[in-house]
């Protein structure tokens, strides 16, 4: 089945919040340790991480680095 006929489209232009929490879900999941937990747990751990790193780098954005 082709993406276009499953409405699964292939996503290119993420934010850097996306991407954080993309590369965050990843991460819990390849780890192993968060197998016993649902789906949504996962997805909301990895926003906060997202959310976290973006608080940070702004920090550091108005520290003139």
């Amino acid at each position: 089945m082709s993406a276009e006929t499953n409405g699964a489209m292939p996503a290119h232009d993420f934010t850097k919040r996306e991407a954080f929490a993309m590369a965050a879900m990843q991460g819990f999941i390849a780890t192993g340790e968060y197998s016993a937990s649902t789906d949504q747990q996962i997805a909301g751990c990895s926003v906060k991480v997202a959310d976290a790193l973006l608080e940070e780098l702004a920090k550091g954005d108005s520290n003139g680095r």
